[in-house]
């Protein structure tokens, strides 16, 4: 069984499709999947295969081809350096995906930006929506807030573990950032990350 969702790039219209992510990935069964197609302005429609829980990308099909199966799916050194993406290099992304391989690329990398990290993070969302209303965003400073997902959702209880939701599950928002990163437990560079993710 596959749910479908529609990714359309018009900022209304994107935060509708982010309501509907967070309502299938939080409420669908495990390993559930799910579906999100994109349509360029040619007409082609680009597809990218995702399993429940935590918005997993699994797999990509891009311009109606074979779906591309992923074996890899953290970032690396190459992936998420840019400092001023523009909606052009996020519609050029979905259009290419892994460009037939098997593991993350920048492209990739940007499809999860748009994804599922927004999806996560309010804070990825409020970003991701001004970039597609016209400005730019920094994926270098929201490359941390990837990266501290999971232990800032475990730490506000919103999950219970790796793939498990709790019941009182939301998209983290700045205030949960905050409280994250002045927490005495807190190991990483606690005015740095604080700095990060308030100025943003």
């Amino acid at each position: 069984m596959a749910t479908e969702l529609t990714l359309q790039l018009a900022t209304r219209a994107y935060a509708a499709f982010l309501v509907a992510f967070r309502n299938v990935d939080t409420t669908e069964v495990r390993d559930h999947d799910v579906t999100v197609a994109y349509q360029d302005e040619s007409g082609a429609t680009h597809r990218y295969f995702y399993k429940v829980p935590n918005f997993r990308l699994v797999g990509y099909s891009v311009r109606g081809g074979a779906r591309v199966n992923l074996t890899g799916y953290n970032y690396g050194d190459g992936e998420l350096k840019e400092t001023a993406a523009t909606r052009a290099d996020f519609e050029g992304a979905l259009q290419s995906g892994g460009g037939g391989g098997t593991t993350m690329t920048p492209s990739l990398a940007r499809v999860i930006a748009l994804t599922s990290e927004a999806a996560r993070s309010r804070v990825v969302e409020k970003q991701m929506i001004a970039m597609l209303g016209g400005g730019t965003v920094d994926l270098t400073r929201l490359r941390r807030l990837f990266n501290d997902y999971g232990h800032v959702a475990v730490f506000c209880r919103y999950r219970l573990g790796e793939d498990s939701y709790s019941p009182t599950w939301r998209a983290i928002d700045k205030s949960d950032y905050q409280r994250f990163y002045t927490r005495m437990e807190y190991t990483g560079d606690r005015a740095a990350s604080l700095a990060n993710v308030t100025t943003l």
